[in-house]
């Protein structure tokens, strides 16, 4: 009897457990990382959440029976009620969060966006970065010129690393730590590094290697190449995204800290349809040269690329894309995304063009690049590619006549779902 009560103490434990578990997750889905809102508009939301917002500016308003005699910046908001917000500036703000209004628990950060009309753009383009420093991928041993091996950089310099200087030299290329060490010869080499967001300066002494040469026994990369779908283009400033999501190194898995880089048009040479198990690809080639230069790559962010196009581009996809302005269309925020049909835009086939979609999820508050989940319900897409393929991450998803995000990963599984990422997540990058 004791151990049948027992039981059903434990069953009910791992039942309160199970409960608490997808309560969380639940509500990770709904509260919002950020509350954005587009400066002249009115944003509405239907969290269902047991928080209380009180807003600290007068910059931003609240749709809400209030007090006259309440200050402006003591106007509280009930989160477990439909409720609006709104603001004439844009910039940042922030409001204090409490639990049942009793409980503080921070505070949740409200940006307010610039009133947009963005040009959805879907076409595929070249990209090239050049990294901020020479990007550290590894270390390794080799075979020393009187025999044995050595690796002289192993427990001295990381993946990730970026060295940006040798003996107080500024280094650009890896051509550059090529020659600083053949120089240095066994003679110690200082070398400056970037290790996540802290600078330190460490030794390392080069070995003679079999074939006369001097080494450190590292790895390094300097660049990367490769093909993405531009989202978006402002006509007003000709600024751009692309991606939706950061360009990461294959070897360590990271994000590249880039200096520079630049846009170019991409020729699609063929298409490998997705599959079960293989997401498929755009296979192409960047047109690499000044004249077919489109713009230039400043930031790379988990969110996308982002950088400005080139009026002396003599691009012919540059000017088609601008002067058509068959495109156009306002910002679409998460809170008006709708479950059901939508649209996703591509031109891999050299002219762009709309596939249906249907958008199955939305996750308010994700801060991931994957708070879309959608699916590709367009024959003719799905006969072209066999859904989403890798090359297409930057489609722009449109819904109600506006752009609401961009496509960012495909389902391995199944190559007709993926992720999208917000389009406020781009522009607020």
């Amino acid at each position: 009897m004791r151990r049948y009560r027992l039981l059903l103490w434990f069953l009910f434990c791992v039942d309160l457990g199970l409960i608490a578990l997808f309560g969380v997750r639940e509500f990770k889905n709904r509260m919002p990382e950020k509350l954005w809102l587009i400066a002249g508009e009115s944003g509405d939301y239907d969290l269902s959440l047991p928080f209380t917002l009180r807003l600290d500016s007068d910059d931003v308003r609240a749709s809400v029976s209030q007090d006259p005699a309440v200050p402006a910046d003591r106007i509280t908001v009930d989160m477990n009620e439909p409720f609006s917000l709104s603001s004439e500036r844009a910039g940042e703000y922030q409001a204090q969060l409490s639990l049942f209004g009793l409980i503080p628990v921070g505070t949740l950060d409200i940006g307010v966006l610039e009133q947009t009309t963005l040009l959805a753009c879907g076409m595929p383009v070249g990209i090239y970065l050049h990294t901020d420093g020479v990007l550290v991928l590894g270390c390794g041993s080799f075979a020393l010129s009187g025999g044995g091996t050595a690796c002289p950089a192993e427990n001295i310099l990381r993946t990730g690393d970026y060295i940006t200087r040798v003996n107080g030299q500024e280094v650009y290329e890896k051509e550059d730590i090529v020659a600083a060490v053949q120089e240095a010869g066994e003679a110690p080499v200082t070398l400056t590094i970037r290790r996540k967001t802290a600078t330190t300066v460490v030794s390392v002494t080069p070995r003679r290697s079999a074939d006369g040469s001097f080494l450190l026994g590292v790895w390094i990369r300097d660049d990367t190449a490769g093909i993405g779908t531009m989202t978006y283009v402002n006509p007003a400033t000709l600024e751009y995204g692309a991606l939706g999501h950061g360009i990461t190194d294959g070897d360590t898995g990271k994000l590249f800290s880039i200096s520079d880089g630049t846009v170019y048009p991409a020729e699609i040479l063929s298409v490998v349809k997705g599959e079960v198990g293989d997401p498929g690809e755009l296979v192409g080639m960047l047109q690499r040269s000044e004249e077919q230069v489109l713009g230039s790559i400043r930031k790379n962010t988990g969110f996308g690329i982002f950088g400005s196009l080139s009026t002396t581009s003599e691009s012919r996809f540059l000017n088609e894309l601008l002067d058509s302005g068959k495109y156009l269309y306002p910002i679409g925020l998460r809170q008006e995304i709708e479950l059901g049909p939508a649209t996703i835009l591509c031109g891999f086939d050299g002219t762009a063009r709309e596939y249906d979609i249907e958008i199955e999820k939305v996750r308010l508050g994700a801060d991931d690049n994957k708070g879309i989940s959608i699916r590709v319900t367009d024959p003719e897409l799905i006969a072209k590619t066999g859904g989403i393929v890798q090359g297409m991450s930057g489609s722009p998803i449109l819904q109600n006549g506006k752009i609401v995000g961009a496509v960012t990963h495909v389902l391995v599984n199944d190559p007709t779902k993926g992720y999208g990422t917000f389009i406020e997540n781009m522009l607020g990058h």
